[in-house]
């Protein structure tokens, strides 16, 4: 069965090398096309019956195969680039039908940026939700195109975030969004320095503590003084040498 498929896995490494995704991503796409191949062959599975049950069947299976993986299952990432790999058979005639869909779809350099933290910058699954769960937030208000990203945008989208956003959830975005400002420069796709263009969401420590204290507060503070003072002799004989 590996191969069989094995043609179409080298179509489908320069279907995606085709598409612009550098090196790296191919590289996270075509080893799970690899794996899945070499996975319905172990279980005696032909092509032409793979559908979203033997998809999830590979999702759950106790993974002994080569290759070196630390788990034992794979994780829903790397299912999901298995699945973009059965809808490339499919478009190729030889799976019968693409399987569904279970995401929506996500901007292809948004998943290069996720590869990207996932490689280099070792991020936990739960850290890699977050991050594509804001990308999907902010890509709308930033565009398609991140030639014409500027200062003025990426300014103007944090601000308009600010205003219906909590402080905490607005520095969360203000991170992600200068590492992908930061991924988009490495990769030369947009103008470098834009991620210094994102405002610095302010947090001070103890930032609740009152700057001043009113007259009142104050005058209380002396009277409170004055009455310790004053109850500090009939109470001595009980507290003895310990201070008060």
């Amino acid at each position: 069965m590996l191969a069989r498929l094995a043609p179409f896995v080298e179509k489908f490494v320069e279907h995606l090398t085709d598409l612009g995704h550098p090196r790296l991503t191919v590289t996270c796409y075509s080893d799970p096309a690899r794996h899945f191949a070499d996975w319905l062959c172990r279980v005696g599975i032909v092509a032409s019956d793979v559908d979203d049950r033997v998809i999830d069947e590979f999702a759950h299976h106790r993974c002994q195969c080569p290759g070196g993986r630390r788990g034992k299952l794979v994780s829903p990432n790397y299912v999901r680039r298995v699945r973009r790999f059965v809808r490339f058979l499919a478009e190729s005639g030889v799976v019968a039908s693409s399987p569904a869909c279970t995401t929506p779809a996500v901007d292809p350099r948004v998943t290069e940026f996720l590869e990207w933290l996932r490689c280099h910058r070792g991020l936990s699954e739960r850290t890699l939700r977050l991050c594509e769960q804001v990308m999907r937030r902010l890509l709308p208000a930033l565009g398609n195109d991140p030639a014409t990203y500027d200062a003025a945008l990426v300014r103007r989208v944090i601000v308009e975030e600010a205003r219906r956003s909590s402080s905490s959830s607005v520095r969360t975005m203000t991170v992600t969004l200068r590492g992908y400002l930061r991924f988009l420069t490495a990769s030369g796709r947009c103008r470098p320095g834009l991620d210094h263009a994102v405002p610095t969401v302010p947090h001070w420590r103890l930032s609740a503590l009152p700057r001043y204290l009113p007259m009142a507060d104050v005058e209380r503070l002396i009277a409170s003084c004055a009455v310790i003072a004053m109850l500090r002799p009939i109470a001595q004989p009980w507290l003895g040498d310990f201070p008060c």
